[in-house]
């Protein structure tokens, strides 16, 4: 595979579609959207259970489409993501890394990764994380997209990165910062630590615990619907004033920066060979 930095002709819009394309072709699991237009609640799956739920690059595709409709729906108020079969996401699937090992090609994942996570971050609806199983590595990323975060009393969440020799490749280590703050953060990244739900929660980095069982999406939709009790119109342009408040683009070309140089190191070399578990 082609590394796109290799190409500096190309527009950003340009970047973005040779990635998708090339990226879309490599298979494994789905992200699958459904909308209520009655209570304007929308819920994003992350689907690929037997890796749990770790995504590949048709699925990190799948995101940019799922997240470019619900960018254009105008009577949607919140959004919840989950992953099939009681967990949330492992990561990045292994058999796609290993096919986009090089410098530049793990800058082009970084790139196409922060344009879904960011877009993600800022859509005009209430975004809350259901983290059930576990949530490690880009996992852990993505659960940081959204506007909150709610937890199963038995599941799991590590910036396991570190294990891997690598950074955070999606923009995870930027928001992370403005969730819980520099300290905290630094001990999360650098320990690489899998944490349970109630560190979690006293870190401020998840919101509501529930406990593990057949409610947990029923208590996730109850708990959304306290802040969507207004007109669409009306929550859509809060969530606006709240993420244009919260710019993170300069930082994240940086967090890129520092994530590519890590992506073909030998740390990382050595951790992908041991088939590191967390």
């Amino acid at each position: 595979m082609r590394g796109l930095c290799t190409s500096v002709r190309l527009s950003n819009a340009d970047r973005f579609r040779s990635t998708y394309d090339r990226f879309s072709l490599i298979r494994g699991g789905s992200i699958d959207l459904s909308k209520d237009e009655d209570s304007g609640i929308a819920l994003i799956t992350l689907n690929h259970t037997e890796r749990k739920n770790a995504m590949s690059g048709k699925m990190m595709c799948d995101l940019a489409d799922v997240v470019t409709e619900l960018e254009s729906w105008s009577s949607g108020k919140g959004v919840i993501v989950h992953g099939a079969g009681r967990t949330f996401c492992s990561g990045g699937d292994l058999n796609f890394v290993k096919q986009i090992f090089s410098h530049e090609e793990g800058l082009e994942m970084s790139e196409f990764m922060h344009n879904v996570m960011t877009r993600l971050y800022n859509l005009p609806l209430i975004s809350v994380a259901l983290l059930e199983g576990v949530a490690y590595g880009g996992g852990a990323e993505i659960a940081t997209a959204c506007d909150f975060r709610v937890m199963s009393d038995q599941a799991k969440l590590g910036f396991v990165q570190a294990r891997m020799g690598v950074l955070t490749g999606w923009g995870g280590g930027t928001r992370l910062v403005g969730i819980v703050g520099r300290s905290n953060a630094l001990k999360i990244l650098t320990s690489a630590k899998v944490m349970e739900s109630h560190e979690c929660k006293r870190m401020g980095l998840v919101d509501e615990i529930f406990p593990e069982g057949g409610s947990s999406m029923a208590l996730t939709q109850k708990w959304l619907q306290q802040y969507c009790v207004t007109d669409s119109s009306l929550i859509q342009s809060f969530k606006t004033v709240v993420a244009n408040a919260d710019r993170h683009l300069d930082v994240l070309m940086e967090e890129r920066k520092l994530f590519s140089q890590t992506w073909s190191s030998d740390l990382h070399i050595q951790a992908m060979k041991q088939n590191i578990k967390h």
